[in-house]
C-alpha cells in the first residue's frame, strides 16, 4: 500500500512538472496556496495533540514517519541522498540543520502560545531574508529595510507582550497551563530567523546545484531525527503511548500531509520569485486565527491583531 501511494505521487509529481514548463506562474501560485491551507490542517492536528503530548513527542513521530515517506519517494524517483559535489554536500548538511532548528523552534513555541499567535511570528521570516541577503549575497541596501524592519520588531512587540509593557499576561484566561507569551514569541522568533536563512540556502541549493526538494529535506529529516530524539532524551520524555489510536490517526495525518506541504512551498519558490509567491504564505495565518477562535475556543488578545497586522505589513513591505 505504500509502495503504491508513493508511486502514485511520482505519477503526479510528474504531470505536475509539465504544467510548471507551461506555466510556471499558474502553478507555483497554486503550490503555495495549496501548501499554506495543508500547514494550517497540520497546525490544527498539533492543537488537538498537545492536549496530551508534549511537542518535542509530536514533532519526534511527525519527522520519522516523514523521514520513511520521503526516503521511499527519492528511492522510487532514483534520487541521491548522497551529493558528491563538495560545496552542494556541505550547503545541504547546513540546509537541514537550520530546518530542524527551525521546526524544532517553531513546534516548541506551540507550547506556551496559541497556534495563530506562532504562525505570525513565523512569517517575519521575509524581514529577515531581505537583511541576510544584504550580508550573504551583497544586495542592495534599501532605506525600506529599515521600516519593514521596524513595522516587524514592533509587532512582536505586541505579540509577546512583555510584562514591563503590558502588565502580567499569564494571569488571563487560558487553557494553556504552560502559557508564556514571552518565552513563546521568543522561541518562534529565533524559528524565524532560521526559516529566512533556510531560504537562502534553498534558491542556492536549487538555481546553482540542482539539488532536488525531496533531497534537500532528507537532510532536514535526519538532523531532526536526530536532535528530537536527543532532546526528549534531556528532558525526559522519551516515554509516550504511540500506540494510542487518536495519536497514529492524527500523527500519521500530520507527518503525510506536512510532508506533501512542505513539498509544494519548496517548490514554489524554486520555479517563481519570492515576491510573487510569499505573500501567499499569509493565507494560513488567516486560517489558524479561525482555528484558534472557532476550534480551540482561544482568547485572540487585541494585542495579538495588532502584532499581526504590523508584522504582515512589514512583510509584504519587504517582498513588494
Amino acid at each position: 500500500m505504500g509502495v503504491l501511494s508513493i508511486d502514485l505521487i511520482g505519477r503526479i509529481g510528474d504531470q505536475l512538472f509539465i504544467l510548471e514548463r507551461e506555466s510556471p506562474k499558474k502553478t507555483a501560485v497554486t503550490y503555495m496556496l495549496v501548501a499554506q491551507i495543508l500547514f494550517s490542517i497540520m497546525y490544527t492536528m498539533i492543537g488537538f495533540l498537545r492536549e496530551e503530548y508534549t511537542t518535542l513527542q509530536i514533532l519526534y513521530f511527525r519527522i520519522l514517519y516523514s523521514f520513511i515517506l520521503n526516503t521511499n519517494f527519492c528511492k522510487g524517483k532514483n534520487l541521491e541522498i548522497y551529493v558528491s559535489n563538495g560545496k552542494a554536500l556541505k550547503l545541504l548538511i547546513l540546509r537541514g540543520a537550520l530546518g530542524a532548528s527551525s521546526m524544532i523552534l517553531m513546534f516548541a513555541s506551540f507550547e506556551y502560545m496559541n497556534l495563530s499567535d506562532c504562525v505570525v511570528i513565523n512569517n517575519l521570516s521575509p524581514i529577515w531574508t531581505n537583511v541576510m541577503a544584504i550580508f550573504l549575497l551583497g544586495e542592495k541596501f534599501q532605506k525600506k529595510a529599515v521600516v519593514c524592519f521596524v513595522l516587524g520588531f514592533s509587532g512582536v512587540v505586541f505579540m509577546s507582550r512583555p510584562s514591563f509593557l503590558f502588565g502580567d499576561v499569564n494571569s488571563q484566561d487560558t487553557k494553556n497551563e504552560n502559557n508564556n507569551q514571552l518565552l513563546g514569541s521568543i522561541i518562534a522568533f529565533l524559528g524565524s530567523v532560521s526559516v529566512a536563512y533556510m531560504t537562502i540556502i534553498l534558491k542556492k541549493l536549487t538555481s546553482i546545484f540542482k539539488c532536488h526538494n525531496a533531497v534537500q529535506q532528507q537532510y532536514s529529516y535526519i538532523v531532526t531525527i536526530f536532535s528530537t530524539a536527543s532532546l526528549l532524551l534531556i528532558y525526559k520524555q522519551a516515554q509516550f503511548d504511540i500506540l494510542n489510536t487518536r495519536f497514529l490517526a492524527l500523527g500519521f495525518g500530520l507527518s503525510f500531509i506536512g510532508w506533501i506541504a512542505q513539498l509544494l512551498f519548496s517548490r514554489s519558490f524554486s520555479i517563481e520569485d519570492t515576491s510573487l509567491i510569499a505573500p501567499i504564505s499569509y493565507v494560513n495565518t488567516f486560517i489558524t486565527f479561525l482555528v484558534d477562535i472557532y476550534i480551540f475556543n482561544s482568547h485572540i488578545e487585541i494585542t495579538s491583531i495588532i502584532g499581526s497586522i504590523l508584522i504582515i505589513l512589514g512583510s509584504l513591505g519587504v517582498i513588494i
